[in-house]
């Protein structure tokens, strides 16, 4: 509520991903897909997340630049790969895409308004991927002779190369980027991709999906109806929520009903007062408990979900058993036999707001006839090739495309590869 963010604004901090992730989880309890992989590309980043079994990764190791954060907030890795991501050569004329971006202004050079280096998005221009008519619906021209012109100067030419092979070029580094980042956000973290579905959103998301998703062995890719606007709408239908923490040093031997029972009611009526507070009724709050543990001597926690209801020594041993299991995961090793230690107890209140559901379609609709084709540059092809290019407000669920194929929209571009 207004009243929670002026009385912790550092709450606020990276709200714009996370509601990006948060509008990933929803799509997770809206579809069959329960483990999604939110990857939001903008202008200059790529902020990606992991939903996993419908529930968001949370994480208390967060920062901000050189900055740690230790405020508890959602698990998202940004990497400055985003469609203003600046291409630039080393002394030893070596392409690198990014860190630094060019950010809204001036932007790409491709946009007019004085930018002179090149970026993802001249090279997506100059790749065919873009039209220098139809970006953002036809509301804005994008100068394709100005973005060649850079691209050729600034790459091309010192790496004797043709224009294309430069912008081909530059978008491969850009997704290997983005790659090892989905690497550390899923199979680094034991999590199979095989099982995930990987969705596309942000500007630039969709562009660059289809590759990526291959890269990383992900079988399926989903693009939200208004992928531009995904993480607005994440905010706009986000729960409340408080986390509230104590910190209490434990051996396993101490982690007991008396020791623990009166640190977790503290914090569940800490966590029903400040619920009370934003008007939430009775009815639509949940208290989740969670625990941080370690190996004694060990200089981390893994946060560790505990059973609700009345706290027993078998909801314990359960959270006991499951830090072993999760240790497991994460870092491919445990250790049964080695003493546990409780670090902090913790209790987040969630407030369940009145956000509708999502909207579901019936299948049945057929592919629109393409609204036209132009020739695509893709680099597995060895060059342009003819590529249907289709309005999105044409398919319908069940519709079907065969790639190459470029689906447009106003707040994004879908780029299907060929097969």
């Amino acid at each position: 509520t207004l009243s929670a963010a002026q009385a912790y604004p550092a709450r606020m901090i990276t709200s714009g991903p996370a509601g990006g992730a948060l509008a990933v989880q929803r799509l997770a309890k809206a579809t069959a897909h329960p483990s999604l992989l939110g990857v939001d590309m903008g202008g200059t980043s790529t902020d990606i997340s992991l939903i996993h079994n419908g529930d968001v990764r949370m994480t208390t190791e967060g920062a901000i630049g050189e900055h740690p954060v230790k405020l508890p907030m959602i698990e998202i890795n940004t990497i400055g790969a985003g469609a203003g991501s600046i291409a630039w050569l080393d002394g030893a004329n070596g392409l690198h895409v990014g860190p630094l971006s060019a950010g809204s202004e001036p932007g790409p050079v491709a946009y007019g308004r004085g930018g002179t280096e090149p970026t993802v998005t001249d090279a997506n221009l100059v790749l065919g991927r873009l039209h220098p008519d139809r970006f953002a619906g036809g509301q804005m021209s994008l100068d394709l002779e100005a973005a060649r012109q850079a691209l050729t100067d600034k790459t091309a030419k010192p790496l004797g190369l043709l224009v294309e092979e430069a912008a081909a070029g530059i978008i491969r580094i850009a997704n290997a980027n983005m790659e090892k980042a989905i690497r550390v956000s899923s199979a680094e973290k034991g999590y199979d991709p095989r099982n995930i579905t990987l969705v596309a959103f942000g500007g630039a998301g969709p562009m660059h999906a289809a590759a990526l998703a291959k890269a990383v062995s992900i079988p399926t890719v989903l693009v939200p109806n208004q992928p531009g606007v995904f993480s607005a709408v994440g905010l706009v239908m986000a729960d409340i929520r408080h986390d509230f923490v104590e910190s209490r040093i434990l051996r396993r031997q101490q982690m007991t009903v008396e020791s623990l029972g009166p640190l977790y009611a503290a914090l569940e009526q800490s966590a029903d007062e400040a619920l009370t507070e934003d008007g939430i009724p009775p009815g639509d709050r949940q208290l989740r408990r969670s625990a941080d543990l370690r190996y004694v001597g060990q200089a981390y926690e893994v946060n560790v979900p505990a059973p609700d209801g009345v706290l027993d020594g078998a909801a314990i041993e359960a959270t006991v058993q499951r830090f072993h299991e999760l240790h497991q995961q994460l870092y491919a090793h445990n250790h049964p036999d080695k003493a546990v230690e409780f670090v902090s107890g913790r209790v987040a209140a969630i407030g369940l707001t009145s956000a509708p559901p999502l909207g579901k379609l019936k299948l049945g609709g057929r592919a629109a006839p393409p609204r036209e084709g132009r020739p695509v540059y893709f680099e597995e092809s060895g060059g342009f090739v003819d590529t249907d290019v289709v309005d999105r407000g044409t398919l319908g669920p069940g519709s079907t495309l065969t790639g190459p194929a470029i689906i447009e929209q106003v707040d994004s571009t879908t780029v299907i590869h060929p097969q």
